[in-house]
């Protein structure tokens, strides 16, 4: 458990796509805190956050519940 903070500059996206199965390999999982605008642009939500659990099913009802027509954040995370 913990945080890697690693330049961004010096990671691609195939990379951070390798890290992530190798975590996910081994039980962990890996989520970008920040990341470039052209990454966002070519990355999945859930590729952004890195990890839905068991909670997907409970944050997708309460996101519909407070926000149905998904005026917050739309695009992020939950759609």
């Amino acid at each position: 458990l913990g945080e890697s903070p690693l330049p961004l500059d010096s990671l691609s996206l195939d990379g951070i796509r390798k890290m992530r199965s190798h975590c996910e390999t081994n039980g962990g999982f890996l989520t970008l805190l920040a990341a470039p605008q052209q990454w966002k642009q070519h990355l999945k939500p859930s590729e952004l956050w890195g990890y839905s659990g068991n909670g997907l099913t409970i944050m997708d009802k309460l996101k519909q519940q407070f926000d149905p027509d998904a005026h917050l954040s739309p695009g992020r995370f939950l759609v």
